[in-house]
């Protein structure tokens, strides 16, 4: 079986992924680090996420997605939640539950590559040497079709 999570540095929003994982919080702000660059480059991804934050169906173990017709990359994005308050930090087993969710959707739409950016560790204050890293190359190795594109931070 070839390497299937590849650790990459550079500007992840360059990556040719299928899908690009943006971390947010669940109440509808998008103000800070990559979900504040996501609303920016994507602009009609604010709206899904903000009324998926308002009708309370995001929320952390839930990886809801937008899927794009209008552009090749990225096909999806998916919301995946960090911590439910924008003040709060990002907690590592939020982290661990969604990935679950990731492989999922992927193996049910077949999703061939991934884009996933530092969890938490930008502007949240998890450690990417020491708990992300890890965490992405023991649990997302599991995926047998999926070939996720891991961006370090990038300060």
């Amino acid at each position: 079986m070839s390497e299937r999570v590849i650790f990459k540095s550079g500007n992840f929003f360059n990556s040719k992924a299928q899908v690009l994982i943006c971390p947010v919080g669940c109440k509808g702000v998008m103000d800070l680090g990559i979900a504040n660059l996501f609303k920016k480059k994507y602009p009609n991804c604010f709206e899904p996420y903000r009324t998926l934050c308002f009708q309370n169906k995001l929320r952390v173990g839930k990886v809801p997605w937008k899927k794009f017709d209008e552009f090749r990359y990225p096909e999806y994005i998916l919301y995946f939640p960090i911590k439910k308050y924008f003040e709060e930090v990002p907690k590592l087993d939020y982290i661990k539950v969604g990935i679950n969710q990731v492989l999922s959707f992927c193996m049910t739409y077949r999703i061939k590559s991934v884009a996933v950016p530092a969890l938490g560790c930008e502007f949240g204050g998890l450690d990417w040497e020491k708990d992300i890293k890890p965490l992405f190359r023991s649990s997302l190795q599991s995926s047998p079709d999926t070939d996720f594109l891991c961006y370090g931070p990038t300060n």
